[in-house]
């Protein structure tokens, strides 16, 4: 018996470990990130953008016109780790903070709170998610 309830104790930790759903329901308290996304500005193209977090500003992928609502618009960033592309989605906009989700995987991938940065590629900084 108490075999069966640490096995099935430790299936509820990995699963919660890996951000997975448990019962139906994503997880709702972020994970520590293993990498930041920043959210920011061009001007120059008029748009929203996202990159990840230490690498250069102008990787920077666009979400979409400034001033417009990019919650809920797919992006895809390239992992630093393994170079591998990762599509991910904001939501909450207009909350604080509001956050990233990876959609492959639900749950909360990083919180979005205000960050200011100098700027590069004519790219400003507005949020650091981690």
């Amino acid at each position: 018996m108490r075999l069966a309830i640490a096995i099935s104790t430790a299936m509820s930790l990995v699963a919660l470990v890996s951000g997975a759903a448990i019962d139906g329901e994503a997880q709702t308290t972020p994970l520590a990130a293993p990498f930041g996304i920043n959210i920011g500005f061009n001007p120059s193209q008029g748009n929203t953008v996202a990159w990840v977090a230490g690498q250069s500003k102008c990787t920077a992928v666009p979400l979409g016109p400034i001033g417009a609502n990019f919650c809920g618009r797919d992006f895809v960033l390239i992992n630093p780790f393994t170079g591998n592309g990762i599509t991910f989605v904001a939501g909450g906009c207009g909350e604080s903070p509001f956050w990233i989700t990876q959609v492959s995987k639900g749950g909360i991938f990083a919180e979005c709170t205000s960050f200011g940065e100098a700027d590069a590629c004519d790219v400003t900084t507005e949020w650091h998610c981690i």
